[in-house]
């Protein structure tokens, strides 16, 4: 399974809505990698690559919640590291033995993290980044 269309996940903030193509982009891409029986090693390369975006992209949210004293900004962060917690383990377990069944497990929980995040908590905040604009 892929996500085949980001209008869902459009917050009409520019940066943010550039940043979370080039996640889901890559969410995509260790899907269609997993789905095509890639080995490990691509897998790993794509999920340092999607932590990285995903870390640039958490810095840059974290700099409009301080900006703009956004009101939700420590329940947010905590996202932030709940998912960043995530890409540390997968890293581990893909590095150490990585069953396809985790692997699968790992698909599914980027995919279901990136909508429940963006409609739940980036979309009240590219709200009030473009209030400010």
């Amino acid at each position: 399974m892929q996500m085949d269309s980001f209008d869902n996940f459009k917050t009409d903030c520019v940066e943010i809505d550039k940043q979370h193509k080039e996640i889901m982009k890559f969410i995509n891409l260790f899907c269609e990698m997993f789905s095509e029986g890639k080995n490990k090693e691509l897998l790993i390369s794509t999920l340092l690559t999607l932590e990285n975006i995903y870390t640039d992209h958490c810095e840059t949210e974290e700099i409009y919640m301080k900006k703009f004293n956004y009101p939700n900004t420590e329940k947010h962060k905590a996202e932030h590291f709940k998912i960043n917690q995530v890409f540390q383990g997968a890293k581990q377990e893909l590095m150490q033995s990585a069953s396809l069944v985790y692997i699968k497990t790992l698909k599914e929980v980027m995919l279901n993290w990136f909508s429940l995040h963006i409609n739940e908590f980036d979309k009240p905040l590219a709200e009030l980044i473009l209030s400010h604009s």
